[in-house]
């Protein structure tokens, strides 16, 4: 299993060689805290791992872990979002269909989904986000930027008007 991890962080580094550091240390982030979790990370363990010069870099960079954590939710929700929203607004501009729970479900899970397939550089996100719910202290809700909640808020409001309890 080790040896397993190694690789895949190897290969996650090989990936991330031309990458920007800010963007090289919130993959690597995202990468450890989907693999160890939140509190078996530290910001110097990040540094080193990304290659950085300088192990302040995350510091500078983010600010503190929960600095990091808010990046790496942005850096992933911007997109999902912007999809979310456009199949929304699909659906509701769309008068000659009836809006079915499937429909909003699928608005909801879709950009997820495509997020994780297109594969376009490494991508722990979804055990990210699983790392994050396992620690108590944080409040995943409150740290994603209220812009980034809009769809699933709008979806929510669409299902409660679907669904008759």
């Amino acid at each position: 299993m080790a040896k397993r991890a190694s690789a895949v962080a190897e290969a996650d580094h090989r990936d991330t060689e031309e990458l920007g550091t800010r963007q090289r240390l919130l993959l690597t982030a995202e990468r450890l805290i989907a693999e160890a979790g939140v509190g078996q990370v530290s910001m110097r363990q990040i540094g080193a791992e990304a290659g950085a010069r300088n192990l302040s870099a995350v510091l500078y960079h983010f600010g503190s872990l929960d600095g990091v954590i808010a990046a790496i939710l942005e850096y992933r929700m911007a997109p999902i979002e912007r999809r979310r929203s456009a199949m929304l607004d699909e659906l509701v501009a769309d008068k000659t269909k009836q809006i079915t729970v499937n429909d909003v479900l699928n608005a909801v899970v879709w950009p997820l989904a495509e997020q994780m397939l297109t594969r376009a550089g490494p991508n722990h996100y979804v055990g990210f986000v699983a790392a994050t719910y396992r620690t108590p202290r944080l409040d995943s809700w409150g740290a994603v930027n209220p812009r980034f909640r809009r769809g699933l808020v709008r979806s929510y409001i669409i299902l409660r008007r679907l669904l008759p309890n």
